[in-house]
């Protein structure tokens, strides 16, 4: 059997799917067998040539979602390459292909999405998910194993894609190694003084799905209630349509010493960021298992998170606060609480530190499980 495989990353914009890209690239640098990347512009800009020159390596732009000769050319290499499989971390892959294929399954929108998502598009952008949707689902089903990092959406999967559950693997998902380092730091209590901010981290790409204007009601409500010493720090490009009407809102508000956005923030100087904050606000409407709430308990902090259906099935509430992610008031008394009972929020610092801890002993390592799943299918083969 043809000893080396392709590893398609082609698809890959922003958001954590270019984390844990990075992160497994980095882990399999040293792999035996003969490893064929297949990377999208972004990604390949993250990445320093000293880590690519350990790879046989293509790039595939623009992605092949929105352009024909992308797909073509990812054809026309795999027929001169040869790969014994496909592995597309995150599909779908746009292609079809009798080589096998295992898929990863990382759009909630295409497996798991409600109410709640949904409502933060308006009827056009809604019309046009559910086409999108519908145009990903036929890709998606264009594989022979899957791989989904929560239960819900390989249930979401086996359901709307007619997937027998034995086709899909859940592989959940990991802080990256730029973490891993800061795992047996010891949490601090937050110090809460008149003289300095309270700084909370926003970490999140700009999709209409994390809710950021939510924000600007949320401050509103804790100015009224005369908590003024606070900063919420965005990573945002500015030439984002979303961050633009969100910074037109705060601008409008007045509001311009409560926001700090740094831009767009790669991975391995994410952890650097995350030492300048007190706190992780997160208010995500639509997730499959984010790894921003695991960031947060890596490095310590306090992470007030969105109450849906994928946090619930991962966290509990000695390890997180919720709140209604619709609801500015319910947040501002989240942070609210913080200020007056850090205390609490301390116990839940050390609880989530010692559960990420103890969750990551008991389970492989992503890429080893990759690894591991891959074995499995090729022995099953055979």
């Amino acid at each position: 059997m043809n000893n080396s495989w392709l590893l398609n990353l082609s698809t890959l914009q922003h958001g954590g799917s270019l984390q844990v890209a990075i992160s497994l690239i980095e882990e399999l640098k040293n792999h035996p067998n003969k490893l064929i990347l297949l990377l999208s512009k972004p990604l390949q800009e993250n990445l320093s040539p000293e880590i690519l020159q350990n790879f046989n390596h293509h790039l595939i732009h623009p992605s092949p979602a929105r352009s024909k000769q992308s797909r073509e050319k990812i054809i026309f290499l795999i027929s001169e390459l040869s790969p014994a499989f496909i592995f597309t971390l995150f599909g779908p892959a746009y292609i079809k292909t009798s080589i096998p294929h295992l898929m990863g399954i990382g759009d909630g929108w295409v497996t798991h999405a409600d109410k709640l998502a949904f409502s933060s598009l308006s009827l056009l952008e809604k019309i046009q998910m559910h086409l999108l949707c519908a145009y990903k689902k036929h890709y998606f089903k264009q594989a022979t194993h899957w791989i989904t990092e929560a239960n819900i959406s390989k249930q979401g999967a086996v359901k709307k894609f007619k997937i027998s559950p034995e086709k899909i693997t859940v592989i959940p998902n990991e802080i990256s190694v730029f973490y891993k380092n800061y795992l047996n730091q010891e949490p601090q209590l937050i110090s809460i003084s008149s003289s300095q901010p309270l700084n909370f981290f926003v970490f999140c790409s700009a999709y209409p799905h994390k809710n950021l204007k939510i924000l600007i009601p949320t401050v509103l409500y804790l100015l009224e209630k005369n908590i003024l010493n606070i900063r919420f720090h965005l990573t945002l490009p500015e030439q984002n349509k979303i961050y633009q009407k969100l910074s037109s809102q705060i601008k409008k508000n007045r509001l311009e010493n409560y926001f700090i956005n740094h831009g767009p923030i790669k991975s391995p100087d994410s952890p650097a960021l995350y030492q300048n904050m007190d706190a992780l606000l997160f208010p995500t409407l639509l997730e499959t298992y984010s790894v921003t709430p695991l960031e947060a308990m890596a490095m310590g902090i306090p992470a007030l998170i969105s109450d849906i259906p994928a946090h619930r099935d991962l966290f509990t509430e000695d390890l997180v606060s919720f709140f209604n992610p619709l609801d500015p008031e319910n947040i501002a008394h989240q942070i609210i609480t913080l200020i007056e009972n850090p205390e609490a929020a301390f116990q839940k610092q050390k609880n989530a530190k010692r559960w990420l801890k103890k969750i990551m002993s008991e389970t492989a390592p992503r890429t080893q499980a990759f690894l591991n799943l891959i074995n499995q299918i090729f022995e099953k083969k055979d």
